[in-house]
């Protein structure tokens, strides 16, 4: 992907993440529009790593692979949460505000350093 494709995408979870939780402030559905942006960032990043499968193997990257766990467990409370598991939605809305923030977060670096390939 070249950097202006991924800037592009940032800034459109950056949209998401705005609709979300404007909808989740200002309806009557509670955090449940949060979910499913949780889950689609969990599971976008799950296929970054299972399409860079090679880093999981000899000798295996505890960086990418505690990635993939965590967001599988994200995909698996959010949808808990989705269900009405009481103490896993704030859990869920913890991890919303946490895409958020790296999302924030990436969009910051990429527009202060530039580079010419970022990956």
């Amino acid at each position: 992907m070249t950097d202006t494709q991924i800037l592009t995408a940032a800034w459109f979870i950056l949209a998401a993440h705005i609709v979300a939780l404007t909808m989740a402030l200002f309806g009557k559905r509670g955090i449940r529009p949060l979910l499913p942006v949780n889950i689609v960032i969990a599971a976008i990043m799950l296929l970054g790593v299972a399409a860079r499968g090679h880093y999981l193997f000899a000798p295996p990257d505890w960086p990418v692979i505690a990635l993939g766990l965590i967001e599988a467990g994200v995909i698996m409370v959010s949808i808990a949460a989705w269900r009405r598991a009481r103490g896993l939605k704030m859990l869920s809305a913890m991890i919303f505000a946490l895409h958020l923030l790296a999302t924030i977060g990436a969009l910051v670096f990429m527009l202060t350093f530039t580079m010419d390939r970022l990956i």
